[in-house]
C-alpha cells in the first residue's frame, strides 16, 4: 500500500492518546485517526464521534489487511518519532 501525506499532531500530557494523524493511502484520504499507546504497543484508532447519550461511535470504517495496517502504522510512527526526537519506538 502506498502511504503519503502523513500528518501527525502531538497530544500533550501522559495519556494513552499520543497524537492525532491523517494520511493518504492508495489515493484515499484518511483523517481524524488517533495514535494510541495500548497494552501491546502502539496502534491507530479510527475516528469516533460522541452521540447525544455520551457514547462514542465510529463514523468511518475501512477494512485493511494486516500488511496494509502495518504500512500505515509504520508511516505514522516514522513521522511521530521524527516529531518527538526518536524517544519512543514501536
Amino acid at each position: 500500500m502506498t502511504v503519503e501525506n502523513v500528518k501527525v499532531n502531538l497530544v500533550k500530557g501522559d495519556g494513552k492518546c499520543k497524537a492525532f494523524c491523517s494520511a493518504t493511502c492508495n489515493g484515499i484520504n484518511l483523517y481524524s485517526m488517533s495514535l494510541v499507546e495500548g497494552n501491546e504497543g502502539m496502534f491507530i484508532g479510527t475516528p469516533v464521534q460522541k452521540d447525544k447519550e455520551g457514547n462514542y461511535t465510529k463514523y468511518h470504517y475501512f477494512s485493511f489487511g494486516e500488511s496494509d495496517k502495518g504500512d500505515l502504522l509504520s508511516a505514522v510512527m516514522a513521522r511521530y518519532n521524527e516529531l518527538i526526537g526518536g524517544q519512543l519506538q514501536m
